[in-house]
């Protein structure tokens, strides 16, 4: 569903639905007897009184330019709604679609899943309503809205708000109209340039382990000027289960304070899934109850969905496949048909496909002969070369490592680098020695994440700690 506001329109006599207040709203659709977080107070009904006053036609104010920018301007932007967590994702082209997701308390009130959006400085809202998911275990609700029809590489302004029915008052039922009052706090998102060229981003796995070092890891990034971040799984550490639940309000919390740009917008994630999304850690000791066995994950994220993998095309020329090592989806079966068809109707174009998972081929502190690992050497590592895969991001065992390049299970040249191994915020684990194994080039007990950028055609890869410090780097042609 997707209309265009009446709200804030130049000229309009509908002042009370200004930006600036959102009194109008605010008394009508929190009548006293209904319990709500935060009141107008009376900073609003000041902002109510000067709104109806800078519509009084006589004073030939109020319907200026300069009147409408300055009372939507970020800085003078009033919010009554907090949501308890916002996010961004993706389910669609990234260069012209942003997809939104946010949290709200069931104390707040019944809500819209709506929010409007605009080029920034632009006088009206285009205002999109989405759907809501219950929050398993939670008194919370998951809202989802897809904005679409964007331009590539461009900053757009949103806010979040709730429909009010048009008529003479609340409580009149005789019309089908509804109006969007934005009540939410101004925050921005960018839509993904066509090409990857230039375009820097986060990958890793393994997070919520250590708070502090998980927001370091989080601030350090956002430094970085990354433009989304790849998460291979891992990332709560709530198991499916209710009495940890408290995680995943801590992952959203953090996240949500750390990994935010420059310009002030979130950070867009994209998500895959590990064993701790789950009960169990193998496709055989849950059956195929994916939803029910993981009552989280599917319903957090808005990708990859209740398959548990997925890919997006993220630019023109780069794709990531995000996969599931074996977790809610066998690593053969309909997860490598879908696999081998995704990857024809990409064959001989010249995209770089990136596949990002949990559990490693190569692992750095496991077995190598360990079941998933081997299967996924046995079913993706041939499809991977096949398609001239230059990189794959691995996880799950909680250290750094690196390879040399590898095809047909040796070193060479022409093969790919699997990098990563999962440390961004839990505790590390002691590593094989590189020296006396001969798939690791690198391997140390060290949390990371990776930095990566297209440079002239060359992957550049760097793996940055905590602080700040890039400790290795390889620039893959």
């Amino acid at each position: 569903m997707v209309a265009r506001s009446r709200w804030g329109s130049a000229g309009s006599s509908d002042c009370l639905l200004d930006d600036s207040s959102n009194s109008r709203s605010d008394m009508t659709l929190f009548p006293a007897s209904r319990t709500r977080r935060s009141g107008p107070g009376l900073a609003a009904l000041m902002a109510l009184v000067l709104g109806l006053a800078a519509c009084d036609p006589a004073s030939g104010e109020g319907a200026s330019g300069e009147n409408r920018a300055e009372a939507e301007a970020p800085s003078s932007a009033t919010s009554d709604f907090e949501p308890a967590a916002l996010y961004l994702t993706w389910t669609d082209d990234p260069t012209t679609t942003m997809t939104v997701q946010w949290q709200h308390r069931w104390e707040d009130g019944y809500r819209d899943p709506a929010l409007g959006w605009r080029e920034p400085g632009a006088s009206e809202w285009t205002w999109v309503v989405g759907h809501w998911d219950p929050f398993p275990f939670s008194d919370r609700i998951i809202n989802t809205v897809t904005v679409e029809g964007l331009e590539p590489d461009a900053r757009y302004e949103f806010r979040l708000g709730r429909l009010e029915q048009e008529g003479p008052s609340p409580e009149d039922r005789s019309t089908d109209g509804f109006r969007f009052v934005p009540d939410g706090p101004l925050s921005c998102f960018r839509t993904l340039p066509r090409s990857a060229e230039g375009l820097r981003y986060a990958v890793g796995g393994d997070l919520y382990g250590d708070p502090e070092v998980y927001r370091a890891m989080n601030r350090t990034l956002a430094s970085e000027g990354v433009r989304f971040a790849l998460i291979g799984g891992d990332l709560a550490y709530a198991n499916g289960r209710p009495d940890r639940i408290e995680k995943w309000y801590d992952f959203f919390r953090i996240w949500e304070e750390e990994m935010v740009t420059e310009e002030g917008c979130p950070i867009p994630i994209v998500v895959g899934m590990g064993n701790h999304e789950a009960h169990g850690d193998t496709y055989e000791d849950r059956g195929r109850g994916t939803v029910n066995r993981s009552p989280y994950f599917p319903r957090l994220f808005a990708f990859p969905g209740p398959d548990m993998y997925g890919l997006l095309d993220l630019t023109d020329d780069l794709t990531v496949l995000m996969l599931d090592s074996h977790h809610a989806e066998p690593v053969h079966g309909a997860q490598l048909e879908w696999l081998d068809a995704q990857l024809e109707l990409r064959a001989n174009s010249g995209r770089e496909i990136i596949p990002v998972y949990h559990v490693p081929a190569y692992p750095s502190v496991r077995d190598f002969e360990g079941d998933i690992s081997t299967r996924i050497r046995e079913h993706w590592l041939p499809r991977f070369e096949a398609a001239g895969v230059r990189v794959a991001f691995e996880n799950h065992d909680h250290a750094y490592k690196r390879t040399p390049p590898i095809r047909g299970g040796e070193v060479h040249d022409d093969g790919i680098v699997f990098i990563g191994d999962g440390a961004w915020g839990v505790g590390v684990r002691d590593v094989h020695d590189a020296s006396a194994t001969w798939y690791l080039e690198r391997a140390e007990s060290l949390h990371h994440a990776l930095v990566v950028e297209s440079v002239g055609g060359v992957l550049e890869v760097r793996a940055v700690g905590p602080d700040g410090q890039t400790f290795d780097e390889v620039r893959i042609p």
